[in-house]
């Protein structure tokens, strides 16, 4: 019995140990767990922070190449605008060069028909003054040979007196 005793506790010895060394292998499995976790937890967190730094360096660029397609955009619009206004003044210009031609045009016309009718005019005056120096050149003339006539006429009656 003694033997047998012995042998009991000698058994429960080994089972205390074997529930020692489960216990000891269950907290040092629930240490690897935990250990696991907080890895796979550093590790998540350190994925969804290079995630968070990759989107941020996305974003980043999308913004950059977002920003130079604008300024390219707001630059070709600009140069678009100062093309058309340049097209614009230079129409713009060239139909008022082409008024101040039509005006000069029109007055060039204008100061050559004003001088064709007055070198009109003036020969018209020049007319009727040569027509007014004829008359009165045929008026004296006539009245010269008026009196020349007047005078030969008393001429020959005193002639005629004396003669007769």
């Amino acid at each position: 019995m003694q033997l047998l005793s012995n042998r009991i506790a000698l058994l429960r010895q080994e089972e205390q140990k074997a529930k020692a060394k489960i216990s000891v292998t269950k907290e040092r499995a629930n240490q690897i767990i935990e250990i696991k976790k907080r890895n796979e937890t550093s590790g998540t967190e350190r994925a969804a922070v290079r995630m968070s730094r990759e989107y941020a360096v996305k974003s980043a660029r999308q913004r950059a190449t977002k920003e130079r397609e604008d300024r390219k955009e707001r630059l070709e619009r600009s140069k678009e605008l100062l093309r058309a206004s340049k097209v614009a003044m230079a129409s713009e210009k060239k139909a008022h060069s082409e008024r101040l031609a039509e005006i000069s045009k029109k007055n060039k016309v204008k100061l050559e028909i004003e001088k064709r009718q007055k070198a009109e005019e003036s020969r018209r005056r020049a007319e009727v003054i040569k027509v007014q120096r004829q008359k009165e050149k045929q008026e004296k003339e006539e009245k010269f040979k008026e009196s020349t006539r007047c005078v030969w006429s008393k001429r020959l009656g005193e002639h005629r007196k004396r003669r007769l």
